[in-house]
């Protein structure tokens, strides 16, 4: 378990301002960046570190008031670490707060008019009808915590919109203080949209809504992103690769036919010289059939991510010997428990897909 990991995870879905309304997949993205998080095969963080906020955590409002959650509220997250900074330098011992800082934020978003370096997320009070937009900077923070170096290594995802939009005053709640080997931490950003563009988002195949961004993301950290040359690693470098080669095939058909619709994310990291920044450490196949051996017999429920082509198909799943355990009719996201081991799926006869249950949960793609 990467113990000393971090993550704040936002997904806003619901705004008050009526002309904030329209937005269907953040809560969807940011609960599956989440589960990635705290996956053991994925981020590994141990889940009382990988906060999760969501508007459905939230009562139901009705005046901007009550409008849940906010920029302060966000922030009393990130007030956590200022706490721990401190301690930490108090008691001699810098101020150092962990290995590797998550953070995620799916809702709406924009980029200042006099600042498009920044990027931030509307919070769910925000009021487009006045220049005093309530946000958070997600850019912000993790250039707060690069600059103070709290943390080794910082990875920020934004699935946010970026147009440009008039801001009166900027949240930036944190004073300013920059540690003098602050270089040396690690960093990887990147947006789901470019500045001044929307990000995207559709009904996908398992009849959710999912953005553009979070989908090429999930995949590529699940291992569609892994090295040419270490297959077992999604490194800084294969991550970034992946991003952009892929992006353009998640978007919908219709997107991909406009022509203003830009057809990748926007990535930044500084590329050092002979270094190595592992994003993930991904699983071995020799790794897994040790510890299936060494199991307990039990099983595993696999949720099928179901393609748009293959909706209303039945599919075959076969174990590891061939024999046909079970048919699937693929409406929605159907779920199958199977004994932990190794399967096929198969759809009109097609060519079988191989996968492996190896825990209580698990998802593949058809």
């Amino acid at each position: 378990m990467a113990e000393d990991d971090w993550a704040i995870v936002v997904g806003i879905k619901k705004y008050f301002d009526p002309q904030l309304s329209g937005l269907e997949g953040p809560e969807n993205d940011a609960t599956e960046f989440h589960r990635w998080l705290v996956d053991p095969q994925g981020g590994n963080v141990p889940g009382g570190q990988a906060q999760l906020i969501l508007s459905s955590g939230y009562p139901p409002f009705t005046a901007a008031a009550s409008a849940m959650p906010t920029a302060e509220a966000i922030k009393t997250a990130f007030d956590h670490f200022q706490t721990v900074a401190d301690a930490n330098a108090d008691a001699g011992a810098g101020r150092t707060v962990g290995r590797r800082l998550y953070l995620f934020f799916s809702g709406h978003g924009f980029a200042p008019s006099h600042r498009d370096d920044l990027t931030a997320m509307l919070t769910a009070e925000a009021q487009t009808g006045t220049a005093m937009l309530s946000h958070v900077i997600g850019s912000y923070m993790a250039d707060h915590y690069w600059r103070a170096r709290f943390f080794e290594e910082i990875l920020l995802f934004m699935d946010c919109c970026r147009e440009i939009m008039e801001c009166a005053q900027l949240y930036m709640p944190y004073s300013e203080e920059r540690a003098t080997n602050y270089y040396t931490v690690k960093r990887f950003y990147a947006y789901g949209a470019r500045v001044a563009n929307a990000s995207r988002e559709w009904k996908m195949g398992d009849g959710q809504f999912h953005g553009v961004f979070t989908r090429t993301l999930i995949d590529a950290l699940r291992g569609a992103g892994s090295h040419p040359n270490q297959p077992t690693k999604v490194t800084a470098e294969s991550l970034s690769d992946q991003l952009y080669n892929t992006f353009k095939a998640n978007l919908s058909p219709f997107d991909q036919a406009r022509p203003d619709i830009p057809k990748e994310p926007e990535i930044v990291f500084e590329h050092k010289p002979g270094g190595d920044f592992t994003i993930v450490e991904l699983v071995t196949l020799a790794d897994r059939v040790l510890r299936l051996k060494s199991a307990p017999k039990t099983t595993g429920q696999i949720t099928i991510i179901v393609s748009a082509g293959n909706l209303g198909e039945t599919a075959t799943i076969r174990d590891k010997d061939l024999n046909s355990v079970r048919d699937i009719n693929l409406e929605g996201t159907p779920t199958v428990d199977l004994e932990l081991g190794f399967y096929s799926i198969t759809v009109r006869g097609g060519t079988p897909v191989p996968f492996e249950v190896i825990g209580p949960r698990g998802e593949i793609q058809v």
